[in-house]
């Protein structure tokens, strides 16, 4: 509140004279801290008899130090002299002993590059302070001078400015351009034309021209002066992007009737990239407007983004116009974003045939709605069995369990192998009665479902799914229950593999897959615990793991192989020495050491040979294996 307060007093003060703001002041002198903006007040009162200069400086109006500092109030000085006109304190600062030119310097320069707003009170302020004040200044002023006067419309100081060399010392003319251009100011930007100091086809950092800037905002006279110029370059580019910020303000349909009548020969090659960017921007008007041109044909592409951003009335005039057969197409992109509207308007255009294939498409997307508005409305014949077979497909991926009832009372369904991807592709969000409707018909795409759906559902903890493969598995010998703990392993789901192999349906048929997903994983809990929990033989299928492991696992779990003292050494073969040596791993290679490979030191280099005949870069061979 206080800020607010002494906020609002600043703003009454700096329109009092001198007197009567001193006693504001002293009226209200327990709310005035010391703050930069107050602390600038001594100065910038405009008073019809100025006080002396030192009552300013006095202790007896103003009690805070007397020099100036450009971080402080100074700024704020400069900033209300200027703006205000008030040039007898202003220049007073200016003969200040105390404040230095290079001060003075810093806050001018970034009071003209942040705040000027009154050019011409800033073009005297640089003219006083280059002459009558002695120069000395940074020429780099009247630059700053001649851009903000593009950017504020001050055509006064442009045409002062225009024939300066300094002016362009940090923006050259076509800079000068380019801002007139993007805000608006048309007596500045036909100045610069007439007297030739510009290139019109300039293009700045983002590389937009003069004629973009003009187009979007909007600048009807500004666009009319540079199209009527011979020179004046318009690529396809430039009006695509001037198209896309148009509104439905009129001005906006005066630039539009300058380019599609008066200067239509310098696009008409165009004319299907400028009908896409209307259709895309969804301006009625303009479309039917270039739709009537002749030489313009409708095209597939301005088609889909009336269909895609659901512009109904384009789209009816764009079918209307249009010289192809634009379906099926057209019912795939009214399916993406599904309008019910728009949907409905095409299917009942006789050109919309729903073929099989055409459905599939249109399924694709939105296909959990696409569903059940075809189903709704019968628009497909369910008893031809390749349809059927598509939307119990879909049915299935939708999870709608009523419309697969009811395709299933129609007609089994038939396997096939298109639609076996189709139908697994999202299997781990099935719905488990679902697969129960499936296995009811004793179809095979309930098994291979089932399969599928479970094997996925330990990636995501589908527990309902897990335990009803589980409970099938015991008499279905087509359901492996293994193949669903090898998932487990290799997905690291520990929890899951607790619930598996504890579950009392679980039969472990002695597969050795598990331990090899453990081993890949370099997982020494899991392997443990299956050891522990599994009646694995060792004599079997060690021989295998191990030299898998010396393949593929890191040094730790190749080092808890060797440890586990109910292996048989002479399971630790050659091959798996070549298999660890391959891997020119010098941190492994000391395990070939272990006293459990027992291999003597010439079948060691011999290993070495093999392992490294056809190998470019050859691994030294360590002293320690002919010991």
């Amino acid at each position: 509140m206080l800020n607010i307060l002494v906020f609002e007093i600043d703003i009454v003060a700096s329109h009092l004279d001198f007197e009567s703001y001193f006693e504001l002041r002293c009226s209200y002198k327990n709310y005035f801290p010391t703050t930069p903006t107050l602390r600038s007040f001594g100065y910038i009162q405009k008073v019809q008899e100025i006080q002396p200069y030192e009552l300013i400086y006095s202790e007896q109006y103003i009690e805070f130090p007397v020099k100036l500092n450009p971080e402080s109030y100074s700024f704020g000085t400069f900033k209300c002299s200027i703006e205000r006109g008030d040039y007898v304190h202003f220049k007073k600062m200016l003969l200040d002993d105390s404040v230095s030119k290079d001060e003075i310097n810093a806050i001018i320069q970034s009071f003209l590059e942040k705040e000027v707003r009154q050019c011409r009170m800033g073009w005297d302020m640089v003219q006083y302070m280059n002459s009558e004040y002695g120069g000395g200044f940074q020429e780099t002023y009247y630059s700053l001078l001649y851009f903000h006067a593009s950017q504020n419309g001050h055509l006064d100081i442009i045409e002062l400015l225009a024939e300066n060399p300094l002016a362009q010392l940090l923006y050259t003319h076509n800079d000068i351009f380019i801002e007139a251009c993007v805000h608006g100011y048309y007596e500045i930007v036909k100045y610069l034309v007439e007297r030739s100091l510009v290139n019109v086809n300039y293009r700045d950092g983002s590389m937009y021209s003069g004629l973009v800037y003009a187009g979007n905002r909007g600048s009807v006279e500004i666009v009319k002066l540079l199209l009527d110029l011979p020179q004046t370059t318009l690529l396809i580019g430039d009006l695509s992007y001037i198209l896309s910020h148009f509104t439905k303000d009129e001005k906006y349909s005066q630039i539009f009737e300058l380019f599609l009548h008066d200067h239509r020969s310098r696009w008409n090659e165009f004319d299907n990239i400028i009908l896409i960017n209307l259709c895309h921007s969804g301006y009625t008007k303009f479309v039917k407007a270039i739709t009537s041109l002749p030489g313009v044909e409708v095209n597939a592409t301005a088609i889909r983004y009336a269909v895609l951003n659901n512009y109904f009335a384009i789209l009816k005039l764009l079918l209307e116009k249009c010289t192809f057969n634009p379906f099926p197409k057209v019912l795939k992109y009214a399916c993406e974003t599904f309008n019910p509207t728009t949907l409905g308007f095409l299917l009942k255009d006789p050109r919309a045939v729903l073929t099989l294939e055409v459905i599939s498409d249109c399924l694709q997307f939105n296909s959990k709605n696409v569903l059940k508005y075809f189903a709704k409305h019968n628009l497909v014949d369910f008893s031809d069995k390749d349809i059927r077979n598509l939307f119990i497909c879909y049915a299935v991926k939708c999870n709608n369990l009523k419309l697969l009832e009811r395709l299933l009372n129609i007609g089994a369904p038939e396997y096939s192998n298109k639609i076996q991807r189709e139908i697994t592709s999202g299997a781990y969000n099935v719905n488990v009665n679902a697969i129960k409707l499936l296995l009811k018909e004793e179809s095979l795409w309930g098994k291979r479902l089932w399969e599928r759906a479970s094997l996925n559902a330990v990636q995501v903890n589908r527990w309902d799914l897990i335990f009803m493969y589980l409970s099938y598995s015991n008499f279905n010998p087509s359901f492996n229950s293994n193949k669903l703990l090898y998932f487990a392993v290799q997905s690291s789901k520990t929890s899951t593999i607790k619930k598996i192999v504890t579950h009392p349906q679980f039969k472990y048929n002695n597969e050795i897959a598990p331990f090899n997903a453990a081993m890949r994983n370099s997982d020494i809990k899991a392997t443990q615990y299956l050891m522990k929990h599994l009646d694995f033989d060792p004599g079997q299928y060690y021989n295998s793991l191990f030299r898998n492991a010396c393949k593929y696992a890191d040094k730790k779990y190749i080092e808890y192989l060797l440890t586990l003292d109910k292996v048989d050494p002479t399971v630790l073969d050659y091959e798996a020495a070549v298999e660890l040596v391959k891997r020119k791993d010098e941190d492994i290679l000391p395990l070939l050491d272990h006293h459990k490979f027992g291999i003597d030191p010439a079948t060691m280099q011999s290993i070495y040979q093999l392992a490294l005949l056809d190998s470019d870069d050859c691994i030294g061979i360590p002293d320690w294996t002919f010991n």
